[in-house]
Parts: structure tokens; C-alpha cells; sequence
């Protein structure tokens, strides 16, 4: 009989975090949740917490502090507030730690618990862009596996065969196209946020969904593939495929696709981090070819949307570089979805900050996260 495994969620109250709780309240004789954060969903938070007998949990932002404190006296919680306390706690020992915290603000957490944790299902993608050199050499060092828990990295995970990875010709990230696949460049020029985060198969929180509908989360996306998988930009291609059926494949050279289908739901991923190397029965629709009756396949725009170009372009540049593309780009989504600028000033934005940045030379955590700081600074006119 398999111990049961202990789990920390980052971002507990977020999209991955409340599918993870999902699986998980399935399989109450497999896991115990012992740590949940949140950045200021306070009150699911406080739910979470008691319904899972957490040991610890943190809100990332102070000011919710004493609220939730309220709410959950009486109840042997540990509660912690800020960001030093998410770092700090990051670092306890869990066999399991679903990295689900968005944004370059995931990068410490996710470090800290590389260093302790056995697994890391590593939702994020923000980190491993911009720190996967510290990351890899961290896990490596620690003896921690990461784990992709996204459908496209989770697919390529799956199709991998590692003991035959020289044979690997390519491999393929697909992409629904997002909402505004069918769009011209002049109809999305007043689309809304609200637009922007109808996402057609996904639900998922609104910056990534944005990211889906300018496709540069298939950008993000390549880059994440290069750097997990050790390989060259111009070894992972990216085709649209609006049923959002076929996650990803594996072109080997003997001329085989290995290739890993389910219906959009992100519980499969999370579920093959949550209990690898083992798979979980979980409640899914399963596929019925017959009912598919036909999928589709077509080469991206790079025209109508250039941020999934420019994002190909900066993967095989500088370290310094792939961050400014990154942060810049999130500075930009949010200043959209604030409705500061419009849709298409999302891929302006990010490229006249890689038109003025001067690469750099990163070697330490430190250097990784001021440099961070000082784009942010850069664009706080935004």
C-alpha cells in the first residue's frame, strides 16, 4: 500500500489550485494537503484551510491578515502573511508541491520548494523562463523531479521516451487559437477583456486566458519547451488545432509521432504530477473517436498575431532577454485587462521594450530577480 503523499498548493484559490483540491477531494486515502497560499482570496482560502485540516497557510497579501485570522479562530491553523512567509514555507518538506501561483511572482516560492519537495508540478511557466538554468541545476542537486502541469508540457511529458531522446526529430505544442482565431487584425482592435478571456475549450484565470488569445502563452510555451526538454527553438514547432484534442507530440526520426489526446481538462495534467509515476482514476469524459468525427490542423498567423512570432524569435537569445520579453508582457496584460490599453498595444508594448533592452550577463538568483524588478520599473507608466 502507497503512503499517502503530503501537498502544498501555491495558489490555492486559483485555477490550478481549486482543480488540484478537486482531485485530491477524490482521493482523500492518497494525499494530505498540509500547505495552502493564496495571494488575496482570503475567504476561499479560509474554506480551503478548514476543509482539508491544513497545517499552514499563507496570504499573500498583509492587509487580509487579521480577516482571516478571524475567520479561522479557534482552528489549529498556522497562518502566515506576506512574501518572505510564502518563501519560508515553501521550503518544508512535502512529497508533492503544485507550483500554481501566476507571474514572475512564483519564481522564490518555487525555488524554495525545488530544494525540499519531492515533485514539483510546476504550473507556472513564468519561472522556468526566466530561471531555468537555477531551477534545473536546483533540482538536479536536490533530487527533485519537476513535472509540467500544463496540457502541452504534460503531453510532451507523457510521449517522451527518455531513453531514446537522440531519436527525437521534434516536437509539437498545439494551440486552440484562442478566441479571436477567426478575427482580422481589425476586429481585434476594440476587443474587451471580457472577449479576451472567453476562452473556447479552457477555463483558466485571466492572464493566462489573455496570453491564449494573443497566442503568446504558445510562445511562452516553446520557450518552456526548450528549456525543460533541452532543446533547440527550432526543434519544437507550434500547429493551431481548434478541438484542443491532440496536447502535444513527439516526432521521432524513424518517422513515428507519438502524441497524447483527452478532452480539454486540466485535471489529467495535474492528476499525472499529483501521483507520478502511477495515474489516478479520476472523473473525466473519455474519448470517443467516432464522436470527433473530424480535427483540425492549420499553420499560426503570425500576422494577425505577432507576439507568438516575437516570442520564437527571442527563444534563442539571451537569458536577459526572454525575461524582458516575459515581464514586459505581463506588465502589458495587465494594464489591458485594467482597461488601460487595448488589445493590440499588448504586443507594442512588448516589443519596443525588447527594441530598447540591452542583453545582460545573469548569474545568480539575485541578478535574476533585479533585473525583474528593474523592467517592472520601467514600465510603471503602464
Amino acid at each position: 500500500m502507497m503512503d499517502i503523499r503530503t501537498v502544498q498548493i501555491q495558489g490555492s484559490t486559483g485555477s490550478i489550485g481549486t482543480q488540484t483540491l478537486k482531485i485530491i477531494r477524490e482521493h482523500p486515502d492518497k494525499f494530505k494537503v498540509k500547505t495552502l497560499s493564496a495571494r488575496s482570496n482570503w475567504k476561499l482560502l479560509a474554506e480551503q484551510a478548514v476543509e482539508f485540516d491544513v497545517e499552514d497557510i499563507i496570504i499573500e497579501n498583509e492587509s487580509f491578515y487579521n480577516e482571516l485570522k478571524s475567520s479561522l479562530s479557534g482552528k489549529k491553523i498556522n497562518i502566515h502573511a506576506g512574501s518572505d512567509a510564502l518563501i519560508e514555507i515553501a521550503g518544508k518538506p512535502y512529497d508533492v508541491t503544485i507550483a500554481g501561483i501566476m507571474g514572475v511572482n512564483a519564481l522564490e516560492p518555487t525555488v524554495a520548494a525545488i530544494k525540499s519537495s519531492k515533485v514539483i508540478g510546476l504550473a507556472n511557466k513564468e519561472s522556468i523562463i526566466c530561471a531555468s538554468e537555477i531551477m534545473l541545476s536546483s533540482a538536479y542537486k536536490y533530487k527533485t523531479r519537476i513535472i509540467p502541469v500544463d496540457s502541452e508540457h504534460s503531453a510532451i511529458f507523457q510521449s517522451l521516451d527518455l531513453s531514446q531522446k537522440d531519436k527525437v526529430a521534434s516536437i509539437t505544442l498545439t494551440a486552440s487559437g484562442g478566441p479571436f482565431r477567426n478575427k482580422t487584425l481589425k476586429e481585434m482592435e476594440n476587443v474587451t477583456p471580457e472577449e479576451a478571456v472567453n476562452h473556447p475549450n479552457w477555463k483558466m484565470g485571466g492572464k493566462i486566458s489573455v496570453d491564449s488569445a494573443t497566442l503568446m502563452n504558445k510562445g511562452l510555451e516553446l520557450i518552456e519547451a526548450c528549456k525543460l526538454f533541452n532543446l533547440l527553438p527550432s526543434k519544437v514547432e507550434v500547429i493551431i488545432h481548434p478541438e484542443s484534442i491532440i496536447h502535444g507530440l513527439v516526432n521521432y526520426d524513424d518517422g513515428s509521432t507519438i502524441a497524447q489526446l483527452s478532452h480539454p481538462n486540466m485535471c489529467v495534467p495535474i492528476s499525472y504530477a499529483l501521483f507520478y509515476p502511477d495515474r489516478l482514476n479520476i472523473k473525466h469524459k473519455a474519448l470517443n473517436l467516432s464522436e470527433l468525427s473530424k480535427l483540425h490542423f492549420e499553420a499560426p498567423d503570425y500576422i494577425r498575431f505577432p507576439l507568438l512570432k516575437l516570442a520564437i524569435d527571442t527563444a534563442s537569445k539571451s537569458q536577459s532577454e526572454i525575461i524582458a520579453l516575459n515581464v514586459a508582457n505581463e506588465v502589458a496584460v495587465k494594464a489591458f485587462l485594467q482597461g488601460k490599453i487595448k488589445f493590440l498595444d499588448i504586443y507594442h508594448i512588448v516589443n519596443n521594450t525588447l527594441e530598447k533592452f540591452n542583453p545582460i550577463k545573469l548569474n545568480t538568483l539575485q541578478d535574476t530577480l533585479q533585473l525583474i524588478e528593474e523592467i517592472y520599473l520601467s514600465l510603471s507608466h503602464l
